[in-house]
């Protein structure tokens, strides 16, 4: 099964050249061929669906449109799942933005990535996706919720009956996203362990570069990551319970 390669191979040359990485990564991470990659972009062969399998993991972006999920909203309005929101009026919260959760696995240190919010057509409605992941097999893109009654802003992942979900503040006056993440760890073999930790999701300026990555304590850059992470509980933004004392 080929899908059109005009749209695809378009929106592929915008994020490389987006985020200034030559069509070689892309390739590798991909882990397809320069050949294949190159020849897709430039019309003499379209893309298999398995290869833009592969290219939307290493990018952390859906290519291709996924099937209505969700009740039918009129074009420019959110579904009634989602909080029936209008696209004028998330403008705000349609841009990059510098993750940061504490890392899985690995004592003091931080993981730091890209997340793009904005707004699909195809659906109408909020979607992100990351990318810039140190672990790209786990990069995680879904549908955006933003109910009137909570105030929250939800990313919700669903695939395959799995579930994973960021519940995070409205913006702060600096425009970042607080809150927490509840999602599953890889605990060796197949064995998945559910875990919960706070993150938050700084907006990236135009033009800036942030470094991105597995970020330990001691290295540049770790203090003011670990700053922002800790404003989760210090300002209030989220509450993390532990186990009660026996």
């Amino acid at each position: 099964m080929i899908a059109d390669a005009g749209p695809l191979a378009e929106r592929i040359r915008e994020e490389l050249a987006r985020r200034r990485v030559k069509r070689q990564w892309l390739a590798d991470s991909a882990k397809i061929s320069l050949s294949t990659l190159e020849k897709g972009l430039a019309g003499q062969r379209q893309f298999t669906n398995a290869t833009l399998v592969r290219i939307e993991a290493a990018l952390g972006i859906a290519l291709r449109v996924r099937p209505r999920s969700y009740d039918e909203a009129p074009g420019g309005v959110a579904p009634t799942e989602l909080g029936a929101y209008a696209r004028a009026a998330v403008r705000w919260i349609e841009r990059d933005y510098l993750t940061i959760r504490p890392a899985f696995g690995t004592d003091n240190a931080l993981y730091a990535y890209r997340t793009t919010i904005g707004w699909d057509e195809a659906v109408s409605h909020l979607v992100f996706h990351e990318s810039d992941r140190a672990d790209a097999a786990y990069t995680q893109h879904g549908d955006v919720a933003l109910p009137h009654q909570s105030g929250q802003v939800y990313l919700v992942t669903r695939e395959s009956g799995q579930f994973r979900l960021a519940i995070l503040s409205r913006p702060t006056i600096a425009g970042a996203l607080c809150g927490v993440l509840s999602t599953l760890q890889a605990a060796g073999g197949a064995r998945l362990v559910p875990v919960a930790c706070p993150i938050v999701l700084l907006p990236i300026a135009p033009g800036a570069t942030p470094a991105f990555g597995l970020v330990r304590a001691g290295e540049e850059g770790y203090p003011a990551l670990a700053a922002a992470l800790a404003t989760v509980e210090t300002e209030g933004f989220a509450r993390l319970i532990g186990a009660a004392e026996r």
